[in-house]
C-alpha cells in the first residue's frame, strides 16, 4: 500500500541516470511499491552550473506537492542540496533528506568548476 510519500532522487557529477545505476534500482522499487518519484536528468552532468541545477531542483521541488516529501541525494547533489537548502522557502522545504556518499574533497579540490563553495 503505498505511504503517500513523495520522493525526489538526484543524481550526481557525471552520472547520466544509466539503467544499472542504483538509482534507477530505487525509483523502480519505490515505484512498484506504489510510491510516487521524480528522478529528473540534471543538465550537462559533466560540467554543472551551480545556479542551472539549483533552478532545476527548486522546479522539482514545486512538483512535489504537500504530502511527505522525501529527497534522496547522491554525490554532487549532496553539495547542490546542502547550498540550497539554506535558501529554500517553506514551500520548497521538505521532510526527510537521505545524503549518500558526498563527493570527496579532493576530487572537489582537483575540479574547481564543479565546487560548491
Amino acid at each position: 500500500m503505498p505511504s503517500g510519500r513523495r520522493f525526489l532522487v538526484l543524481h550526481g557529477w557525471q552520472n547520466r541516470r544509466p539503467r544499472e545505476h542504483w538509482q534507477w534500482q530505487l525509483v523502480e522499487a519505490l515505484r512498484s511499491a506504489g510510491e510516487q518519484v521524480l528522478y529528473p536528468q540534471f543538465p550537462d552532468p559533466d560540467r554543472p552550473s551551480l545556479p542551472v541545477w539549483t533552478e532545476l531542483l527548486r522546479a522539482e521541488l514545486a512538483q512535489l506537492g504537500t504530502a511527505e516529501r522525501v529527497v534522496v541525494a547522491h554525490s554532487l547533489a549532496v553539495a547542490l542540496w546542502l547550498h540550497a537548502a539554506p535558501d529554500l522557502s517553506p514551500p520548497e522545504r521538505v521532510d526527510r533528506v537521505l545524503l549518500v556518499s558526498p563527493p570527496s574533497p579532493l576530487v572537489l579540490a582537483r575540479h574547481p568548476d564543479v565546487a560548491v563553495r
